[in-house]
């Protein structure tokens, strides 16, 4: 007996996920702050890039009244508005507070008003039980202060 192939629906996620790109970072906050050599001042440490790439970020939907699983993962924060779809690809280190920049939403699907917007994970990504893509939950914030000419 063979296994479950999945190839197909990764094929469709990949095709869902075109013409999509994010930024995510984990910004050091309220961390010491850095000399920057070229001006001999004290500026915020640049964030660090964690993930570049396509994944989908759509509306949260509201729970149907079905009971969950005992496994099941769901937002901590009642703030969540929107879900994070990332490929298999992405890394798996994403966590709670790390920052996410919708940078482009497919054309014939996306909602261009994402593009832009700034979101924190509440939680880190998961997969279900058959892993094709890793879902995040998100909640709108404000982007943040990042140095002058950082770029990722």
């Amino acid at each position: 007996m063979s296994g479950l192939e999945l190839g197909g629906v990764r094929t469709a996620v990949d095709l869902l996920l075109a013409g999509s790109a994010v930024l995510v970072i984990r910004d050091h906050g309220a961390s010491d702050d850095v000399l920057n050599q070229g001006t001999g001042k004290l500026e915020p440490p640049p964030p660090d890039l964690r993930y570049s790439g396509p994944a989908g970020v759509v509306p949260a939907i509201a729970p149907s009244g079905l009971p969950a699983f005992d496994t099941a993962t769901t937002p901590d924060d009642d703030d969540t508005t929107h879900r994070l779809l990332l490929p298999l690809v992405a890394p798996d280190d994403l966590r709670s507070g790390d920052l996410l920049r919708v940078d482009a939403v497919p054309a014939s699907s996306g909602d261009p008003a994402l593009v832009g917007r700034w979101f924190e994970f509440t939680g880190p990504p998961s997969t279900s039980m058959f892993a094709v893509v890793r879902i995040g939950w998100l909640k709108p914030t404000r982007g943040p202060t990042l140095p002058e000419g950082w770029a990722p």
